[in-house]
Order: structure tokens, then C-alpha cells, then sequence
């Protein structure tokens, strides 16, 4: 609900009226399985092309990337700053990862290493 009550009256409506009538979408010809294998090949320019057909513009990418990139570094260096000796890993969705600015890119700003595993 959070990321609703940031976007624009407008960009709320367009995403409704494509929901309302989704055969009036075009869409890439992409489905799941088809990402999973391109991330686990490490194809990340066919993802990046994916979300560029997909995004509703800048407003949309603000929203649901950038800040939620930011907002969950934010929670996976509380988690880290705790140093109860522990070792974690964080699982980032394809798009958080290739999109610039990634989750990645700020926890690298603060500081960590951070490596893609498939």
C-alpha cells in the first residue's frame, strides 16, 4: 500500500485501466521461467530490456525500485550493524539487482562487498 500512496493519481490510473483491460497491453513475450533462466546464465541485458517494455517511466521506477533499493539496504545494514557474529544472506529479486541503482549499489556505498551467487 505504501508504494500506491507515492505514485501520482495519474500513474494509478494508468496502471488500473491496464489492469481492467490487459488485452490492450503489450506486453514482451517473456514469461517466468524464461527471466529465472536468464538470471541464472547471468543474462542481465535481457532482463534490463525486459523492465524497459514493462516500466511505466521514471514515477514507476522511483517507487518500486529506488526507494524500495534503498529502503531494504537500509534494513539489511541495521541487520548487519547488530555483528552478532552471524553470516547472512540476502535474496534480491532480479530486477533490484540489475536496475540501477541496485540494492547492491547501496549497501556498496556503505561500505560492503557484495556478490551475485546463483
Amino acid at each position: 500500500m505504501l508504494a500506491l500512496n507515492e505514485q501520482s493519481l495519474e500513474l494509478q490510473l494508468e496502471q488500473l485501466e491496464d489492469v481492467m483491460n490487459p488485452e490492450d497491453v503489450d506486453m514482451p513475450d517473456v514469461d517466468g521461467d524464461d527471466m529465472v533462466e536468464m538470471w541464472l546464465e547471468g543474462e542481465e541485458e535481457p532482463l534490463i530490456e525486459y523492465w524497459e517494455e514493462v516500466t511505466y517511466g521514471e514515477e514507476y521506477d522511483r517507487v518500486y525500485l529506488w526507494d524500495r533499493n534503498e529502503r531494504n539496504a537500509d534494513i539489511i545494514d541495521e541487520i548487519l550493524q547488530e555483528d552478532d557474529g552471524q553470516t547472512y544472506l540476502a535474496l534480491i529479486g532480479a530486477f533490484h539487482f540489475f536496475i540501477e541503482p541496485g540494492v547492491h549499489d547501496f549497501l556498496e556505498e556503505r561500505g560492503y562487498t557484495v556478490e551475485r551467487i546463483n
